[in-house]
């Protein structure tokens, strides 16, 4: 049940991520803009797990619980920024797919690292989530005539970071019991403030743009909601991989968020959806209840 109730908790989050995932990247112009805006988020996410942080705690300090949370930030970084240039040069629904299709990478790790098997079934699900963004890569192309190798390259960004990102979620929870999830949170977000933090102040420098106009007040309060989300997200799915196996978790949460992202993108901002993205969202949902249920 408490596994149930945190993943509830966490689709509900994503669904105000998606909404202004999509309004602030109609806001944000050039690589400047975007990578100060999403450092701010980061240093949000950073102070939210700080103020988490209990009294003296040990793990802070622990070489393991360091190094699992960094290399987390740093695909953290990796993930946040593939995914919004994605939304730009795509739909939002085709960049959503392509960082949930990441849940492969722990699932896979999960046999060898976590002794958590996969049944031929679930194997079968995770090729038909390939199989889906398959379908809406098309899609894509026929709707989007900016859609170009480069596109592709942010998507495969995406899956790969976003995947690894769950792996680390999961390996901090079972290799550092005795760990708390806010000293994973705040290392992870820290780093990921610090590596586009120093991109995006180099940025500027050499622009000579001035920080108020490049985050305007509409952006400050978009990312400060994001940020919030974000936090909770990533800090509640971290606490659940303690719990719940990773095929199951990080199918639920990320198929659970393209079936979001495929309702707010054709509600909210009217994106088309053709007879190929409404079969690819329905191989996607298929595949996700073979995989919860074999």
């Amino acid at each position: 049940m408490r596994g149930a109730a945190v993943i509830t908790v966490i689709l509900l989050c994503k669904i105000v991520q998606c909404i202004y995932t999509k309004r602030m990247s109609i806001d944000i112009h050039g690589r400047t803009q975007l990578m100060t805006s999403t450092a701010y988020q980061y240093l949000l996410c950073m102070l939210l797990a700080a103020m988490l942080l209990p009294a003296g705690h040990g793990g802070l300090l622990s070489p393991e619980a360091a190094g699992i949370s960094f290399v987390g930030g740093i695909a953290l970084f990796g993930s946040t920024l593939c995914s919004l240039m994605a939304v730009k040069n795509g739909t939002m629904l085709l960049a959503t797919l392509f960082g949930s299709a990441g849940l492969v990478i722990p699932s896979v790790a999960g046999i060898f690292l976590f002794g958590e098997p996969l049944s031929i079934w679930q194997c079968l699900g995770m090729a038909g989530l390939i199989y889906a963004a398959y379908l809406l890569v098309g899609c894509s192309r026929q709707i989007y005539n900016g859609f170009s190798a480069k596109s592709l390259l942010y998507l495969l960004g995406a899956f790969l970071s976003n995947g690894i990102v769950m792996l680390t979620q999961k390996f901090y929870a079972l290799s550092v019991p005795e760990g708390e999830v806010s000293v994973f949170s705040f290392l992870a977000f820290g780093t990921a403030f610090l590596l586009l933090g120093m991109a995006g102040f180099a940025d500027i420098r050499r622009t000579g743009s001035r920080l108020k106009e490049i985050m305007p007040k509409q952006l400050l309060i978009y990312g400060a909601l994001l940020s919030a989300v974000l936090f909770l997200i990533n800090y509640l799915a971290t606490e659940a991989s303690a719990i719940v196996p990773s095929v199951i978790l990080f199918s639920l949460v990320n198929g659970g968020s393209t079936v979001i992202s495929a309702l707010v993108a054709a509600i909210l901002y009217r994106e088309p959806v053709s007879r190929k993205s409404a079969l690819g969202i329905v191989v996607s949902i298929a595949a996700l209840i073979v995989i919860n249920t074999f």
